[in-house]
């Protein structure tokens, strides 16, 4: 923004303004004055446009996103602490990014345009920021992780250090899809005159009921429950597409976890979006249970002829299959900041060693034939099954490790099925809903529709769908909680 623009925003409002500076100051829900800190209520709007992968980082993904800022800046304190910074072009308070300064140096940030109305200011930006992937499940070999975008806004100090603006976020108390929206995703466009799947059936149903004499009222209520269902179907998979443009992952739900970080009862400038995803289910099988199978199957062959096989030709056939579970072992274990020896990955491969090197003992090494005729009048009989007994037992024993990823697969799939669930229960909160009233900057006050988070009881968090969880030093404002196993 240039300067003459900066210089026109930043002159006092007052004389333009219909409401006294005085009377706006009594709305305020909470202390806005702390020793040197003063604290300004900012509303940071977010419009979700979709999630890519990350083409300069390996299996990493960006959010591609428009930020808009409204800050009541009732004192004009948030004016004149700029006005004296005099470097500080823009009015808006600038971001932190998963703890990295966003600015459009580095592409996070794009500052696109600043519009004021009395003490209100908004900004407008757009946004292509790194999300930051961790594991948040494990069910090996399937895990679900977690891609997150941490938002913060910095303080603003004054350059003699006498005056620290810190941003206070606020809600949108009349409009769920006010503080974070999805944007609505193109349907593509229909031929005149053609008919939804569930319309054509029931337009057949009805026609045939007319031509024979029956009643059609319930065949039309049948239709249009049918077309009611067909069109959230539809909008969900649109709003999948709309989010989802990654080729690497699959998301469990394009609904996100949005949290608020409170420290204190007084300061909230951090806020967090969170979507929950998985690799791809299919490479997972490619890459590890059905190599692991084929692995199996022919080492269960391979232990079937033992007794008759030479001995150096059956160490060649086993050498080879261990050198297959090796080559397939690192992508088994995924590099991960905090590693347990202590988890079912270890036992997986614990189980699968253990079954190669019983499974490689060649017949007789244990049990000769001489042994079996001390204890069996014909050995002939005995010898093929006793002397590769251990290699039995190693086949059994790998085969017994399959049932991990088996096991693991279904409880996978009933978490994934429950957390999806749970997220698109909330996602009234990210989709504009009918009836409800948009802020308007030139006609509305701030005061009408936003409410400081600190400033918010339980109580009128619930109201609005919202959860407040307490902890030691800090507390955090969702609508969405997990629920444990």
């Amino acid at each position: 923004m240039d300067a003459d623009n900066t210089s026109g925003l930043l002159d006092d409002p007052d004389s333009r303004s219909g409401h006294h500076p005085i009377e706006r100051r009594r709305s305020s829900e909470f202390p806005m004055k702390d020793g040197d800190d003063t604290y300004i209520r900012v509303n940071n709007f977010v419009l979700l446009k979709h999630v890519k992968d990350d083409p300069d980082i390996e299996k990493g993904l960006h959010l591609v996103a428009t930020f808009i800022q409204y800050i009541n800046d009732e004192d004009n304190n948030f004016k004149d602490a700029v006005r004296e910074i005099g470097s500080h072009k823009e009015l808006m308070f600038r971001y932190r990014i998963n703890d990295e300064d966003a600015n459009q140096e580095n592409g996070m940030v794009h500052f696109r345009k600043t519009e004021q109305n009395e003490s209100i200011i908004k900004s407008t930006l757009s946004v292509k920021a790194p999300l930051e992937i961790t594991c948040h499940k494990k069910f090996f070999p399937f895990i679900i992780k977690k891609a997150s975008l941490e938002v913060e806004l910095c303080t603003l100090t004054t350059n003699k250090n006498e005056t620290k603006l810190r941003p206070s976020l606020c809600l949108n108390m009349k409009q769920k899809s006010g503080n974070i929206l999805i944007q609505a995703p193109k349907h593509p466009g229909r031929m005149k005159g053609e008919r939804k799947p569930s319309s054509i059936i029931g337009s057949i149903k009805s026609d045939f009921c007319e031509c024979f004499g029956y009643p059609t009222e319930s065949i039309d209520n049948d239709s249009e429950e049918q077309t009611e269902t067909y069109d959230k179907k539809s909008d969900d998979k649109a709003t999948f597409s709309k989010i989802d443009r990654s080729l690497i992952y699959d998301f469990i739900s394009p609904f996100p976890d949005v949290s608020y970080d409170v420290k204190g009862n007084k300061d909230c400038s951090k806020f967090q979006i969170s979507f929950y995803l998985v690799e791809s289910g299919l490479s997972n099988c490619v890459k590890f249970v059905l190599p692991v199978l084929l692995v199996c199957i022919m080492n269960a062959l391979h232990v079937r002829t033992n007794a008759y096989t030479e001995h150096t030709d059956y160490l060649a056939n086993s050498a080879a299959f261990a050198l297959t579970i090796v080559f397939i072992l690192p992508g088994m274990c995924p590099k991960q900041r905090e590693e347990s020896i202590y988890c079912l990955n270890t036992l997986y491969i614990l189980i699968i060693f253990v079954g190669l090197i019983l499974s490689s003992i060649p017949a007789g090494i244990f049990c000769s034939y001489d042994n079996i005729l001390r204890i069996s009048p014909d050995p002939d009989l005995l010898w093929p099954r006793l002397s590769a007994l251990p290699s039995f037992i190693g086949a059994a024993v790998f085969f017994s490790s399959l049932l991990i990823p088996l096991i693991n697969f279904g409880r996978y799939r009933a978490f994934e099925n429950r957390l999806g669930r749970e997220l698109a229960m909330h996602k009234n909160h990210f989709q504009q809903n009918d009836g409800e009233k948009k802020f308007k900057l030139k006609k509305d006050r701030f005061t009408d529709f936003y409410s400081s988070i600190c400033g918010l009881t339980k109580k009128k968090l619930n109201d609005i769908g919202y959860t407040k969880l307490a902890g030691k030093k800090s507390s955090t404002v969702t609508y969405f909680v997990e629920k444990k196993n």
